[in-house]
Parts: C-alpha cells; structure tokens; sequence
C-alpha cells in the first residue's frame, strides 16, 4: 500500500535530510488535517496547531501496520479492519522484562486469531490478523507499569512474527513529564534511527544529527521493525 509519509521516510533514510525535505513534511501534515488553522487576529500571521500524540500523529497518517480480517459464514459479512499501531500488553511486559521473548509473546496474543461475535448478526466468527513489511509497535503505556526510561540496547533488534523476522531500525523517543500525569503531558518527540550497527539521534531543536551509543537512555513511545 502506497503512503507519502512512508515514501518520504525512505527517502530520507537512504538520502538523508535537507530543506527539501522539511518543506515537504510540512506539506504530507497539511494535507492530512494535522495541522489546522486556529483563528488568527495577527494580520499576515498564519498560524498552525501543532499539538498531537505520536499515536493519532500515526493514524492520520493513515500508516498501516496490520488488517483484522472479519469473514462471517453465517450472515457473509466481510469486513477488514486496518491497525495503525500494535498494541501489546505493556502491563505484563513492565512486570517481566523486555525482552525478545516477552516482546514477541505479547505481539503473538495481540494478532492471535480470536473469537469474536459479528456486529450483524451476533454469530461467533473467527477473526484473522495480518501484518505489513513494516510494524509500528505502541509502548508509551510502559510508564504506568514500570520504569519508562530503558537503554536502546534493552529494546529487541530482531522479533519473529509469522515466522518472519523484522528487524529494529527506529524508535520514537518521548521527552517531556511523566506519562502519569494525563491531563497536563507536554513534551517533545525524537527519533532514534538504526543504521548498521549504529544508531542516530534526529531532533528538531538540534542543528545537527549525532550519533548515539546503545547504551543512551530513552523513554520509548513507538518502535519501528521493518520485515527483513
């Protein structure tokens, strides 16, 4: 499935970042709605709204990272459902460790195939989970359940899903008060990208790209695997 906001993060992957490119990500967040115009009583002032969550940020962007295949025999209702994000149990993997192990059990019950009953006609049906080449995986819910900051070395390079391996190439890293506190979250998002061996801070607020040790302390929100 085409989508401009991947295409335009492949295209920085394998270029790298310039003016270009900042204009046209401008450009894919305007288009999709994020950016709305408040009212402005500054004359020749345009002003956008910037304020939004990684999670919805991922949504709007219409970035898929699995269907929920929905086939009832009985009334034959089809419907797919697309996942922007998979959420895996953050309480069990804050009370276990995360762990390659932990990480892939937790995914595998989340896209496990299920029993669920048909909105049509309240038959039973089985429900099948698919994933895409590249996976966006939630874990900013692993504040409420254990400590939110870890090491990039901690996080998994390598999941088995299907029987396939994905592999870690970037993290959304989270910087701001804690996530307990709900109502009044402000902070700023980074980005962590894999390269090789090497891993590579991208920060707005910074004039320049630097390279990281593993062993940086994050406080992850997303985490990017791409089918190897």
């Amino acid at each position: 499935m085409s989508n401009d906001f991947l295409q335009f993060c492949k295209s920085i992957a394998i270029h790298g970042a310039s003016t270009k490119d900042y204009h046209k990500r401008y450009e894919i967040l305007k288009i999709s709605g994020i950016l709305e115009r408040p009212n402005s009583e500054m004359s020749g002032v345009q002003c956008y709204d910037a304020q939004c969550n990684i999670q919805n940020l991922i949504k709007q962007l219409k970035v898929i990272s699995g269907k929920k295949n929905i086939n009832c025999d009985r009334c034959s209702l089809v419907n797919n459902e697309y996942l922007n994000l998979l959420s895996p149990n953050m309480k069990i993997i804050g009370a276990k460790g995360f762990t390659k192990e932990i990480l892939e059990e937790e995914i595998h019950k989340y896209i496990s195939t299920k029993q669920e009953l048909c909105n049509s006609c309240d038959h039973y049906i089985e429900t099948i989970y698919e994933v895409e080449p590249h996976i966006f995986i939630d874990v900013d819910l692993l504040g409420y359940y254990g400590d939110a900051n870890c090491k990039i070395s901690s996080i998994p390079t390598t999941i088995m899903i299907y029987k396939n391996q994905f592999s870690l190439l970037g993290i959304v890293d989270f910087i701001g008060n804690s996530i307990l506190e709900v109502n009044q979250t402000m902070g700023h998002y980074t980005a962590y990208i894999r390269r090789s061996d090497n891993w590579e801070h991208h920060d707005d607020l910074k004039k320049k790209t630097r390279r990281v040790s593993s062993e940086q302390i994050i406080n992850p929100h997303i985490l990017i695997y791409v089918m190897m």
